[in-house]
């Protein structure tokens, strides 16, 4: 364990995934579900560094905490997770000062980066103490590295993160870049550090709009009914054309007068309709106030399509993400799915929404390179068997709800649908 002084045991609680033995998630049989982790963040009331211990997977993950984490969190109702690897932390910083809440952050960490992440850290301790107070990492294999103490540097952070990355040499890259990375785990890394009753899961590279925190409290404080309901609520997702200079939008307003100027869009509306279209945004974009039709602070109900991906607060104790999904594909949408298969109602927040930072402009839209189609491809074969395991679990028919409830979306069903549910046919077909 890490020797830290009394400064750094105050000032930040920061949460992290590394994996031990990375093969350890590469080479599980097919359909395999590790067991749920047995370590958990508890009794850290003044912040600090600890070593967890999970005696099932035989893994030991290094945590830090941040001083105000554990008394914000049970002053609250709702924590931010997200997830991702060094390549990413440099958007924490625009993150943390648009979500005012508690944080539990996953950040994936084979060995071979950690003493990089490591300086990383340190950076967002020395620089951003007040987001860090509020937040939970966990980095994962510990590796009893001997600290060091980098000099301080608060320029941006992004430029600092370059500067980290330019350490990695060619071995480091190409090992990252030919890793299938576990998303789903990082998630329920994630949500594992959390105290509060309802969880927002977001990407680590997408930034909400201003007051998001404040929103929420007080809109689930408002709703205690919905403690007891199955019930998902929804955040639309807009990417910015940042090379003509496009900056992130504070409220819904700013974000609506950057699609006026083509300045903003749909996340992903060029070459990929379906990952939002079930929101109807169009629609959305219309709604100022509160819909007549819908609860107070929020739009519309959500119906449900295939292949649509949706940013979502829920209560901390719905499904998990499922943890055979590794790579790109089916990942997330996992989540959503097992939802739908249990009949959750899914409702669009008025105001609320998201920006997504990952992409340089709104024409990106370059293919998919060859190991993420590779990757997509291994999931849709997982997601077949995922979709028998939900039929057996709820005892439903996934497919046919699928089929059901697709025909007024107004959207052609994918192919990818077509395979796994062979029984669903396109609109100008006949079913035999």
């Amino acid at each position: 364990m890490f020797n830290v002084t009394r400064k750094t045991r105050s000032l930040f609680f920061f949460l992290a995934l590394g994996v031990t033995f990375y093969a350890l998630i590469r080479l599980q049989p097919e359909g395999y579900k590790p067991p749920k982790r047995s370590f958990y963040i508890h009794d850290v009331n003044d912040g600090g560094e600890f070593v967890l211990h999970d005696d099932n997977l035989g893994i030991r993950m290094f945590a830090i905490v941040g001083s105000a984490w554990q008394s914000l969190s049970h002053q609250s109702v709702v924590t931010l997770c997200t997830q991702g690897n060094l390549d990413y932390m440099g958007n924490l910083p625009y993150l943390g000062s648009r979500w005012k809440g508690p944080m539990s952050i996953a950040i994936y960490v084979p060995g071979i980066d950690w003493d990089l992440t490591r300086m990383f850290v340190e950076h967002l301790n020395h620089c951003y103490p007040e987001m860090v107070s509020r937040t939970n990492y966990q980095l994962l294999p510990f590796p009893n590295s001997a600290p060091f103490s980098p000099k301080p540097d608060c320029r941006s952070s992004k430029q600092v993160l370059k500067e980290i990355l330019s350490h990695r040499t060619a071995k480091h890259e190409e090992f990252i870049a030919n890793d299938s990375y576990p998303y789903n785990i990082m998630r329920n890394v994630a949500r594992d550090g959390v105290l509060t009753s309802f969880i927002l899961m977001s990407d680590v590279d997408h930034v909400p709009n201003e007051n998001i925190f404040d929103t929420l409290e007080d809109f689930i404080r408002q709703e205690r009914i919905l403690y007891g309901k199955k019930r998902a609520y929804v955040i639309p997702q807009y990417e910015l054309n940042r090379t003509k200079g496009a900056t992130i939008p504070r409220d819904k307003s700013e974000l609506l007068e950057l699609k006026r100027r083509n300045l903003s869009g749909t996340m992903y509306e060029e070459f990929f309709p379906q990952f939002q279209h079930c929101i109807k945004t169009k629609l959305w974009e219309t709604i100022n106030g509160t819909n007549e039709s819908a609860e107070p602070g929020l739009a519309m109900q959500v119906n449900f399509s295939f292949s649509c991906e949706m940013t979502l607060v829920h209560k901390a104790t719905d499904p998990y993400f499922d943890e055979r999904f590794r790579g790109y594909g089916c990942d997330r949408f996992s989540q959503m799915l097992e939802l739908y298969a249990a009949k959750f109602r899914f409702d669009v927040f008025t105001s609320l929404f998201f920006v997504h930072l990952g992409r340089k402009g709104l024409q990106d839209t370059k293919g998919h390179k060859p190991k993420k189609l590779a990757e997509l491809r291994q999931n849709q074969k997982r997601m077949v068997t995922f979709i028998e395991d939900l039929n057996e679990k709820y005892q439903v028919n996934t497919c046919q709800m699928i089929g059901k409830d697709r025909a007024w979306m107004g959207v052609d069903v994918p192919w990818t649908v077509l395979h796994i549910c062979p029984s669903i046919t396109r609109p100008n077909q006949t079913q035999h």
